[in-house]
């Protein structure tokens, strides 16, 4: 079985293969309006009144309740797990061995045996008639020593971020203390000297958390998780989840849709609607630069405004300023439906974060931190 970051690469662009279903609610029933204009200085008031263009959405974060329930399928054997065989009552055939990367298991005679894809009880049965033709009624004993084709990737502000075995039923909760829990290291340090910024620098923004599976956002609520002890968000992970948990500190803006080169931009004061863009590379010749979505906020809540790009480069209305974490889409196209195109604009944004994270462990194949994976605009 491929690990993570093959197999999150060769199915991201299948749109089709879904097995997540994410539910936007219609904007107008959620939430205050956003008027992206609004700031401290005179300077980014809007020329025109035109707060009635930007409101909250929000994402439904109910999960389904079977992922609240540990699997009751068997474990299937990968590629890397490490099993402990041995031919009952036959001195010295003890072995440890390994499935390869082809799915082949080797033992004794046997060579390049199929193994990946059986449980252990189907993986004993076969052995057993394999080794039939040079024992009598062969009895062979396996166990697994070491489980590796299954794991899950948890990033960003714990302890210990990495790649860890999902060798038994485990829940988010189980997986972010098994890496450590939510680091702090830093966040006494800085209240040890007294830098109150410097220690809420340090730690998770929950509201832009997220887990990607199967190339997919699921919108688990994490600041609801772990801030309230809400077990409805607390799912049994499956084999490469990914879950992210980015530091406050993290200013970026983010560029995406039909742009030059979709990419992260830093983020700085002075920096608006068309700075970004342009720092993209501008808009696609294919584009749609009429109605640009801007995406802020919390990942289950965001709040979405809908911009002209012409109007704002011709001067009939002002630029908007950016936030950090703000997220810009371009489209491709023209678009009839605003939940549609947040739905995409979100999972390409999971997507591109997921794939530079899992960059930093130098994983071949995967794309380069500080670029984004260049995925059209709807």
């Amino acid at each position: 079985m491929q690990t993570f970051p093959y197999r999150f690469l060769r199915v991201m662009g299948l749109a089709c293969a879904t097995l997540i279903s994410i539910w936007i609610v219609g904007c107008s029933s959620y939430g205050s309006k956003f008027d992206p204009y609004a700031g401290p200085s005179p300077a980014t008031a809007p020329l025109d009144d035109v707060s009635n263009q930007f409101t909250s959405v929000k994402v439904e974060n109910k999960v389904p309740s079977e992922w609240l329930r540990p699997s009751d399928q068997p474990y299937r054997l990968g590629s890397g797990d490490e099993l402990l065989i041995e031919v009952v009552g036959v001195s010295n055939s003890v072995s440890t061995t390994f499935i390869t990367p082809d799915g082949k298991l080797y033992f004794q005679n046997i060579s390049g045996f199929r193994a990946r894809g059986l449980t252990l009880p189907e993986l004993k049965d076969s052995l057993e008639k394999e080794l039939g033709k040079w024992y009598n009624a062969p009895q062979v004993s396996i166990s697994i020593s070491q489980v590796k084709s299954q794991r899950v990737w948890i990033m960003g502000r714990v302890t210990t971020p990495g790649i860890y075995p999902l060798d038994h039923p485990t829940t988010l909760l189980e997986a972010i203390s098994q890496a450590g829990g939510i680091a702090t290291g830093g966040l006494l340090n800085a209240l040890q000297s007294s830098s109150t910024t410097a220690a809420q620098d340090e730690m998770a923004d929950l509201s832009r958390a997220f887990l990607v599976r199967d190339s997919k956002f699921v919108p688990i609520d994490f600041e609801a998780l772990l801030k309230q002890g809400d077990m409805s968000q607390n799912i049994y992970l499956k084999d490469g989840d990914f879950i992210s948990l980015p530091a406050i500190r993290s200013r970026e803006v983010y560029v995406m849709g039909s742009v030059v080169r979709p990419s992260s931009v830093p983020y700085h004061d002075s920096i608006s609607l068309i700075g970004a863009i342009a720092a993209a590379g501008g808009p696609a010749p294919v584009a749609h630069i009429q109605h640009i979505v801007l995406i802020r906020g919390s990942l289950t809540e965001p709040k979405v405004a809908v911009l002209a790009y012409k109007d704002i480069v011709t001067g009939k209305t002002r630029d908007v300023m950016l936030q950090p974490h703000d997220i810009v889409w371009v489209p491709r196209s023209p678009w009839e439906r605003l939940d549609n195109l947040v739905h995409v604009a979100l999972n390409t944004f999971v997507q591109s974060v997921a794939i530079n994270e899992g960059a930093h462990f130098g994983a071949p194949g995967t794309a380069s931190v500080g670029t984004t994976i260049n995925v059209s605009g709807q």
